[in-house]
């Protein structure tokens, strides 16, 4: 193979397949350097979300059930996919590296099929990263930026179980609105705890950025 690209690079470049493809190969460098850091026996994991925004394109890099969306033209549109063991290819994945699926788990244990860490669910002798039971490869989404792009928003499943991507913008905007149609610290934290009264249980993080008002 010829010599990669830099970061630099991948940055400027104006093809978002090359930053897809960094983003791709980051997330297994991380879980392939976490590895030796984690205690033995600690079955911890995370889901992992990833956005690099440039002037021409959003890419979006996921793995597991925390969600990117976004608002363009009007329309909200999810940026990522959740990673759950029943959907076709994550099941299949799993199966052909000797796990199974029950009630909805890996292995009947993990709700999820993609994550950093659950080294526990990656040790099927002779398979790459991509192929292990539970992954830590990103599926790659890439938004074409235009003068229509509104609101981005990225949250853990806490947000997602009480709420679908269009409630969650909605509610987002009415705070905004609150704020002179700014977007607010406190706007987000109002729609945490609209969630916390929705009686969400999950982890929850909320992250938005206003792209309308860069342009």
């Amino acid at each position: 193979m010829g010599r990669q690209p830099s970061w630099a690079q991948y940055l400027s470049s104006k093809e978002p397949t090359i930053a897809g493809e960094a983003l791709r190969r980051a997330f297994i460098k991380l879980d392939t350097a976490l590895k030796p850091r984690i205690p033995l026996g600690d079955i911890s994991g995370c889901t992992a979300c990833a956005l690099l925004i440039t002037p021409t394109h959003v890419i979006c890099a996921n793995a597991g059930d925390t969600r990117a969306i976004i608002k363009s033209r009007g329309i909200v549109t999810p940026l990522s996919e959740d990673h759950k063991p029943k959907e076709p290819n994550e099941y299949a994945r799993i199966c052909n590296a000797g796990g199974f699926v029950s009630k909805g788990r890996v292995n009947g244990e993990l709700a999820v099929s993609r994550a950093l860490g659950d080294y526990n669910y990656k040790n099927a002798a002779g398979k790459r990263a991509e192929k292990q039971p539970v992954t830590c490869e990103p599926e790659i989404r890439i938004h074409i930026r235009c003068t229509g792009d509104e609101l981005l928003v990225l949250a853990c499943d806490g947000i997602w179980d009480v709420m679908n991507n269009a409630k969650c913008m909605e509610r987002l905007y009415a705070n905004m609105g609150k704020a002179g149609g700014k977007l607010t610290g406190k706007a987000l934290e109002n729609v945490l705890d609209e969630c916390l009264q929705l009686d969400s249980y999950d982890n929850m993080s909320l992250v938005a950025v206003d792209l309308a008002a860069e342009q």
